[in-house]
Order: structure tokens, then sequence, then C-alpha cells
């Protein structure tokens, strides 16, 4: 997690929200306020985890303009400047950052359309069902 407060802070993101489903205290007494960072650091704790959705929710009420999430587990040079340029430019309503892989069966598939739209979603493929090798790169 201290990878990716580093890397917000990179491009400049100075609030943060963090919605930690496991040892969230742990988490929050270790990061405590954020300063140390150079952030300002805000928890939200779901008593029933739902993942990804059910913590952008229970961050509703911080969220006043376009914003980016960060699944806590990836590691990743993207410019989230270029991302955000990116959705911008397509008056975008959400955009998903994509990664290929080699082996795209493990994975959830992302299928787009020629304009990069993204038209569905296939989770943990069989062989018979890749159409693709772009994948969800966790970061929204």
């Amino acid at each position: 997690m201290e990878h990716t407060i580093a890397y917000l802070r990179k491009y400049g993101v100075e609030n943060i929200i963090l919605a930690p489903s496991y040892l969230p205290e742990v988490i929050q007494n270790y990061f405590g306020d954020g300063s140390k960072l150079g952030a300002r650091l805000t928890y939200t704790v779901e008593t029933n985890p739902l993942g990804t959705a059910g913590a952008v929710k229970n961050a509703e009420q911080y969220l006043d303009s376009t914003f980016v999430v960060l699944n806590g587990d990836i590691f990743t040079d993207l410019n989230i400047g270029d991302m955000l340029a990116f959705h911008q430019r397509k008056g975008a309503k959400a955009t998903i950052a994509l990664t290929q892989v080699d082996n795209p069966n493990a994975f959830g598939l992302v299928e787009t359309a020629s304009d990069r739209r993204v038209t569905g979603f296939v989770e943990k493929p069989s062989p018979d069902q890749v159409t693709t090798n772009w994948i969800n790169a966790g970061i929204y």
C-alpha cells in the first residue's frame, strides 16, 4: 500500500481514500493521517466487504469530482495523467485500464470494440471462450 500511495503522490494526488478489508485497524495505525507520505488519508471500512464497487459506494460521501480507483495489490507504471486526459477527451462516464497477458485463461477478459469501448467481460474463460488477451489492470 505504501507503494500505491507513493505512486499516487507522484501524479499529484494528495487526497486518498483507503478501503482496507483485511486488518483495517493495523493499516490505519501504520499510515495514520498520511502526513508522513505527503498525503491526506481517509479510511472507509466495510462491515461486509462487497468488493471494489462496495468500497467506492462507501467512499461516495467523499467524492465530489473525477476520481481514480486502484486495486490495493497492483504495481504499475501507468501514467494516471494520461489516463485521466483520455477519460476527459472521450467524455466517458468511466474508464478502465487494461493490460495484455500471455495466458488469459487465468483472468477475467475484457472485450472491446474498435473504438476502445468496453463491450463485455468474460470471467475466467475456458480455452474455447478466449477471444482476447486484454484483462482488467485494476485501475478505474
